[in-house]
């Protein structure tokens, strides 16, 4: 049986593999535009206990935001406006259970990022690199990192790597329409594409 890959690789400038494994830590640093931010880091099975930890300490109702920043299946020129998804008032257990629907998806397939904000303006951010961003730096975002295991630390992350190889995977495309329509997410308006703060 094939070993599951995650999004994103280390790779070389022609695109060898590297022996690189994401290290399993996070740490605190200041966001573009100076907020404060988590930064977690980890391979794949800690990557999604993290993810669900976070996401089940956040205060619904929820909203989501699944942006499709690379469509596999009609791809367009470097540049183009995402296509965005929304939810609201969603709970954590209906969106955790979407998310495992669909794991493969979230955690091995680079084509979208994953946003969540809650009641209270929190916001967690799943990166095409395989990266979590969590805002703001809390104590309650702390303990739900520290809870499966995910010591504070910091050291070179696949963010830090030269060149990155990124998985698209025909099998996510149906995980893809099945966790849009099971959450009744709405297409929004494209927009024009700038560079992602988050």
């Amino acid at each position: 049986m094939t070993e599951p890959t995650p999004k994103a690789q280390s790779v070389t400038k022609d695109g060898d593999p590297v022996s690189f494994t994401p290290p399993t830590l996070y740490y605190p640093e200041i966001a573009p535009g100076g907020a404060t931010r988590l930064v977690v880091s980890a391979p794949l099975g800690t990557l999604q206990k993290v993810h669900k930890a976070l996401i089940h300490a956040f205060q619904p109702p929820l909203q989501v935001l699944y942006r499709q920043v690379v469509n596999r299946r009609d791809p367009k020129p470097q540049g183009e406006p995402s296509r965005d998804f929304v939810g609201l008032g969603l709970e954590a257990d209906e969106v955790v259970e979407a998310l495992d629907k669909a794991d493969v998806l979230f955690h091995q397939d680079a084509r979208a990022e994953l946003w969540i904000r809650d009641e209270a303006n929190a916001r967690l951010v799943l990166d095409c690199d395989g990266l979590l961003f969590v805002y703001p730096d809390d104590v309650a975002a702390r303990e739900a990192i520290a809870s499966v295991g995910v010591p504070l630390d910091r050291k070179p992350t696949i963010a830090n790597c030269d060149y990155v190889k990124h998985n698209f995977l025909a099998d996510a495309d149906v995980l893809e329409d099945g966790f849009i329509e099971g959450l009744h997410l709405s297409e929004m308006a494209p927009q024009k594409r700038t560079e992602t703060k988050y």
